[in-house]
């Protein structure tokens, strides 16, 4: 890949966000009185290990735009705890074993505790959107959240179906993923009190961010090691149609495409499948294919911001975006 290149995610070029971090860090463990001790365990259990990214363009962005410490906080924290609402509850759906290379919630405490700690975390999530204040916050998370759902229930309703599989794609990456990026970047310009052009390009940078991020999370399952916090072939094994998979079917022979639509439709799973997956996906170059289509994308989200390169955290903000959609973990 062209670019930066970078073998892992990592922090260190972000120091100055580190007090930032390590206060929203704590927030996000701050339980009511009356929380029960098995969703403060299952909660702070979930939580560790995150690599914060959302709350880092919060963060970012709201030094951009002027915001308040105060407030940029608050947004990051309501964001990450949204998202690992999410993440708890993607796990039950999906019957996860694993999640960020250790035992998934629902696998240590059962499916009730996921739930439950989820419903926990999107209930201070809402807290913490109400107090910045700021009305609008309100309503641009609230409603990310309905997409969110949305997005989810149109992933349960296309299982399989790989002849409507780039357009079903992109709709739910970007319900799923994209939209709570482009809110968070939204949220903080909003409550900053950027001018509505400035609120809309932000947005816009969070949008294609998040596809470009996604791209290339779900291309990491079938080139990643074992090392990156996914376990290799869990998307595959947990039959769920991404880029790679796409490229490869509709590039491919009917002998091939045979195998695709019988694996993705559960009639048949042997060990030898992902193998097999591997090497259609290599064949048809869908890795270097997916990772073009990434980059578009990326590409877009730094020109929506392009007009604040004289900003001081332009820099830093550009630099964030390069390593999450080239990292290779």
């Amino acid at each position: 890949m062209a670019g930066l290149k970078e073998p892992c995610f990592k922090k260190d070029d972000f120091s100055f966000l580190s007090a930032d971090l390590a206060e929203i860090e704590k927030m996000i463990q701050v339980f009511d009185e009356n929380t029960p001790f098995a969703v403060k365990k299952a909660v702070s259990y979930m939580v560790d290990g995150g690599k914060r990214i959302r709350a880092m363009f919060v963060c970012l962005v709201g030094r951009m735009c002027g915001c308040s410490r105060d407030n940029y906080i608050k947004i990051a924290v309501a964001i990450e705890s949204l998202h690992n609402a999410t993440l708890l509850h993607d796990d039950v759906i999906d019957d996860a074993s694993m999640r960020r290379s250790k035992d998934a919630v629902c696998r240590l405490w059962g499916n009730k505790v996921s739930v439950l700690s989820g419903d926990y975390l999107l209930s201070r999530s809402l807290w913490w959107m109400s107090a910045t204040g700021n009305v609008d916050v309100v309503k641009i998370l609230s409603k990310a959240s309905s997409v969110i759902v949305s997005g989810e229930i149109l992933q349960l309703s296309t299982e399989g179906d790989l002849v409507k599989g780039c357009e079903s794609y992109f709709n739910i990456i970007t319900a799923k993923t994209a939209v709570l990026f482009a809110a968070a970047c939204e949220a903080v310009a909003v409550v900053a009190g950027s001018s509505s052009e400035t609120c809309k390009l932000f947005k816009e940078f969070g949008l294609n961010t998040g596809v470009a991020f996604q791209i290339k999370d779900d291309i990491l399952d079938y080139v990643g090691g074992n090392e990156i916090g996914k376990i290799v072939g869990k998307d595959f094994t947990e039959r769920k149609i991404t880029l790679p998979v796409i490229i490869a079917y509709n590039e491919g022979c009917e002998e091939e495409r045979y195998f695709w639509k019988c694996y993705f439709s559960g009639g048949m799973d042997t060990k030898d499948d992902f193998s097999k997956a591997l090497s259609y996906i290599s064949k048809y170059d869908a890795i270097d294919k997916s990772t073009q289509i990434a980059k578009v994308y990326k590409n877009k989200a730094s020109c929506s911001v392009v007009n604040f390169a004289h900003n001081a955290y332009y820099r830093y903000l550009i630099k964030l975006v390069n390593i999450i959609t080239e990292r290779e973990c």
